[in-house]
């Protein structure tokens, strides 16, 4: 009984990894198709053309880091990572979304306390995303999304992002 309880678990463990992996890329990739698509739609500048593929270019630099992150959550070996400035972090990541946000009718709004945490910026990252990507999605035209960081009393840091639709289950 032991051992098909480890196997189950085993096996519960990998089909968490997989559908993971496949909820956490499905992001970049829509980014990446959704700005080659909208580049291929109509005849652009060279300038256009340039900011498309630099677009480009860090989404696939986004992509390679993911992979990176889940190939690390996948492995046995944990190695404790070192503490960083969370505000940097929570900042990057708006400037990647602040536009796609302002295209749908939605103010991104950030307020941010000093804070810091022991985690990978690559894997806030991946976190703040997946928040954002559901505000989004949910977050009805003219409305405002908002971005919060705060230090909690007695160590640790809050991320939220609040936003103005139905809510996601």
């Amino acid at each position: 009984n032991g051992v098909l309880y480890r196997l189950e678990q085993s096996v519960r463990q990998q089909e968490r990894f997989v559908a993971d992996a496949a909820h956490e890329l499905r992001t970049p990739l829509a980014v990446l198709r959704g700005s080659l698509e909208a580049c291929l739609n109509r005849s652009r500048s060279e300038e256009e053309y340039r900011e498309v593929m630099q677009t480009s270019v860090a989404e696939v630099d986004r992509l390679s880091s993911l992979i990176e992150v889940l190939l690390r959550s996948a492995s046995p070996q944990v190695e404790s990572a070192p503490a960083i400035d969370l505000e940097a972090a929570i900042e990057h990541a708006h400037s990647r979304w602040v536009d796609r946000f302002a295209a749908a009718g939605i103010t991104l709004d950030l307020h941010l306390e000093v804070a810091t945490a022991a985690i990978e910026e690559t894997e806030i990252g991946v976190v703040v995303d997946n928040l954002l990507s559901n505000a989004l999605r949910v977050s009805p035209p003219e409305s405002r999304c908002l971005i919060a960081l705060k230090p909690i009393p007695g160590g640790g840091s809050l991320i939220s992002v609040e936003d103005e639709g139905p809510g996601v289950p």
